[in-house]
């Protein structure tokens, strides 16, 4: 259990849960206590800090974050571009509005949107939503399944790119546009043909 403290001052300090002070601190105390047990039991479920690393909150969740704090969960919500969510603009307004609200208990992951992505400026787009929610406390990006499996470039001249061991080919389709965006198979048996 050597790996335990560091570990403990690895993830908070990962998570934007504490400094990079305070997680040195919470790795070294963690390591003057009496040696732990190979194992938890029910009975150390209230002395024991725990993170949920993926949920989504929506709305003020103040029930639930009672009860997350009473039972010494931290949380990291993950906002999405998924059609059964909220839109991406409120979610990432409560999960800054969460953070602010339970300081030390609530970390985010942002999202940005994928509308238009083959329209010029797209890219610098994203970036700016992204380094706009970085500075609200964002400590993670969420890159969605739509992109790779969802999308797809209906131009049908798509490049690929794969790696074999250290040599990496680029490789192109003008039949088969799955040759990007399906993420299952690899561009030689989506049918691209080398540009070499």
């Amino acid at each position: 259990m050597s790996g335990r403290p560091a570990l403990i001052g690895c993830v908070a300090l990962l998570l934007g849960f504490t400094s990079p002070e305070a997680a040195r601190a919470a790795g070294a105390a963690a390591a003057e206590t009496a040696p732990a047990p190979a194992y938890y039991t029910a009975a150390d479920f209230q002395r024991v800090d725990k993170i949920d690393a993926h949920l989504h909150l929506h709305g003020r969740a103040d029930r639930f974050m009672a009860q997350a704090s009473a039972d010494r969960f931290r949380v990291l919500t993950i906002n999405v571009e998924d059609p059964d969510f909220p839109p991406i603009a409120e979610q990432q307004r409560e999960a800054v509005s969460l953070r602010e609200r339970y300081p030390g208990w609530v970390a985010f992951a942002a999202t940005f949107s994928t509308e238009g992505f083959q329209a010029p400026g797209w890219s610098e787009s994203a970036v700016r939503h992204i380094d706009a929610a970085r500075a609200q406390g964002a400590v993670g990006v969420k890159i969605w399944k739509n992109i790779g499996m969802v999308l797809r470039n209906p131009t049908a001249a798509t490049s690929c790119r794969t790696i074999r061991g250290s040599r990496q080919s680029s490789r192109t389709s003008s039949a088969n546009p799955s040759c990007f965006s399906d993420t299952r198979r690899s561009c030689a048996t989506a049918g691209c043909r080398s540009t070499r």
